[in-house]
Order: structure tokens, then C-alpha cells, then sequence
């Protein structure tokens, strides 16, 4: 079992890299569209759209890692106030919740590429994408964080 809890921890440290490399490029395309704009009073249309799909990427991509990293937002006006032995079963009950509703998203946003992939969708732009490769990116990434999920579950008497 501590194989498998280590086989994913590492695999969301790698999708965090990535996401973290998609992040470097995603500057560099901005800052290339600022400078096209303003230097070069010429706007980089087309930096604009693959700006707008490496957010939904990283978005997405990036959700596991933070979540094995601990570092998702949350509300902890609710969650001071439990008392200290309901506080594991609290984190425990909010790892199966996350776990079922990204196997929802993971199934309707298949759902969603495969109708994308056949009715050929794509953008409006001059770039003409594929729409099917930026609804990829929903699924791929809620993947990749039920995966942690499943880590923390089956991880979850080891954890603090």
C-alpha cells in the first residue's frame, strides 16, 4: 500500500512540475502580449487565446499537487470550532467528498470532449483549435486529484 501512496505523491510532484513549466510559459506568452500591444502597437491575438487555455491547464493540472501539498483554499471558521477527535474524521469525510464529485467531473467532462472531438468544435478565432484538447485538460486534471484523494483516504491513518 505505502508503494502505491508513494507512486502517487510522485506523480503529482511530476503534474506539478508541469504545471509549474506551463506556468513559466504562460508569463513569457504574456509578457509577449503586453510587449506586442504596447511596443509594438500590434495586440497578440492569438497569445491572448493560449493564454486563456494554459489557465484552464494549470487550473486543472495543478489541482492534485496542491491538494497533496495541502494548500487549497479553505474556510476555517467552521473547522476551529470541531472538536480535536472529530477533526480526522472531518478531514476524512471531506477526502471522500472530493473523491466522488471529481469522479463526476472526470465522467461528464469526458462526456463533454467526446462531443466536442465529433461535432469538431473549435475556437472562433483566428486560430481555428481544437476546442477537444482544451476540454481535455478538465478531466486529465480532475484525474490526477482524485488520484490524491484516493492517496489520502487509503494514506489516511498514517497522516496527522
Amino acid at each position: 500500500m505505502k508503494k502505491i501512496v508513494n507512486l502517487i505523491d510522485r506523480i503529482n510532484e511530476l503534474v506539478g512540475l508541469l504545471a509549474g513549466i506551463f506556468n513559466f510559459f504562460l508569463l513569457l506568452l504574456v509578457l509577449w502580449g503586453i510587449f506586442s500591444r504596447y511596443v509594438l502597437r500590434s495586440p497578440s491575438y492569438i497569445a491572448l487565446e493560449i493564454s486563456g487555455y494554459l489557465m484552464v491547464l494549470l487550473s486543472f493540472l495543478g489541482a492534485g499537487y496542491i491538494l497533496l501539498k495541502e494548500k487549497h483554499v479553505s474556510v476555517q471558521v467552521l473547522t476551529v470550532k470541531i472538536p480535536e477527535k472529530y477533526k480526522k474524521f472531518h478531514k476524512l469525510s471531506i477526502n471522500v467528498i472530493l473523491m466522488l464529485f471529481s469522479l463526476l467531473i472526470i465522467y461528464e467532462g469526458m462526456d463533454f470532449v467526446i462531443l466536442a472531438f465529433k461535432e469538431d468544435y473549435r475556437s472562433t478565432s483566428l486560430l481555428n483549435f481544437p476546442l477537444w484538447i482544451t476540454y481535455l485538460t478538465i478531466p486529465v486534471g480532475t484525474f490526477f486529484f482524485f488520484l490524491q484523494t484516493v492517496r489520502n483516504i487509503v494514506n489516511f491513518k498514517e497522516d496527522k
